[in-house]
């Protein structure tokens, strides 16, 4: 409780880098969820994250399934478009935190 994690954006298109950091607020067994900190990226034009939410199970005896929950505010209007988009960006963002964290390997650093 109360640790902190850090995810980095690198920054893109002459945006620069900058910082989400999340801290650890809650937990047991299979379950994490963290609180936003701060963010300091150029995302929060976007979206303002708000926490995030991670289970795990094992399936059998080589696989576990992670599910990873972002809550987050769309900060962009109007509604009818950018919520389908920021709900993918937000879903494929979650997508790669499982793979870096599960097979880092996987996961190439440009």
């Amino acid at each position: 409780m109360g640790s902190t994690r850090t995810i980095h954006f690198a920054g893109a298109e002459g945006d620069p880098p900058g910082d989400l950091v999340m801290r650890v607020c809650e937990r047991g067994q299979g379950f994490v969820r963290f609180e936003t900190v701060s963010h300091k990226s150029k995302l929060t034009q976007w979206i303002r994250w708000d926490s995030s939410e991670i289970r795990w199970f094992s399936v059998d005896a080589t696989h576990t399934q992670v599910v990873w929950r972002i809550r987050f505010e769309r900060q962009l209007d109007p509604v009818w478009y950018f919520t389908p988009w920021e709900r993918a960006a937000v879903r494929d963002a979650a997508s790669y935190l499982i793979a870096a964290i599960a097979a880092p390997e996987s996961v190439k650093q440009k």
